[in-house]
């Protein structure tokens, strides 16, 4: 377990916990990030949670996010691993995952549908649509 500063106090973090558990290497990180912002909303999150105020996730994305394929989708499924990350460092915060993942889904649809999948009181909104869209653009350019 290390210390790390954050906002002015010390977070008590254990090393794998979020950044090499879930983003093995620098390079896949700022592969993911297609634009970061300011990130006010996110350090306000950030100091909630650590105030032990409730913290509400939504997860938008396809059959990554929603876990298709898995034997064990309670178990394996990625959001069910960021969420027992999220609480191993925000343990006083009582926290609640919605998992609104539509398989086979597109940004397109998402961006406007998003309301239809997850609540509209979240604090923090996580996105994973890369593989559909590339499958999509790739049909395109073969398509016509």
């Amino acid at each position: 377990m290390h210390y790390v500063p954050y906002m002015g106090m010390h977070v008590l973090v254990p090393p794998f916990i979020l950044l090499t558990a879930l983003c093995p290497s620098e390079h896949n990180l700022a592969r993911s990030r297609v634009y970061e912002g300011a990130n006010a909303r996110f350090h306000r999150v950030i100091a909630n949670a650590l105030a032990g105020k409730p913290t509400k996730i939504g997860v938008l994305g396809g059959s990554v996010t929603k876990g298709n394929g898995l034997r064990h989708n309670h178990l394996e499924n990625w959001t069910v691993k960021f969420l027992a990350a999220w609480k191993v460092l925000f343990p006083q915060s009582e926290t609640t995952l919605i998992n609104g993942a539509v398989p086979a889904t597109v940004s397109d649809y998402l961006s406007m549908c998003f309301g239809e999948h997850i609540e509209e009181d979240v604090d923090l909104v996580i996105l994973e649509l890369l593989i559909n869209d590339q499958r999509c653009a790739q049909s395109r350019s073969i398509g016509g």
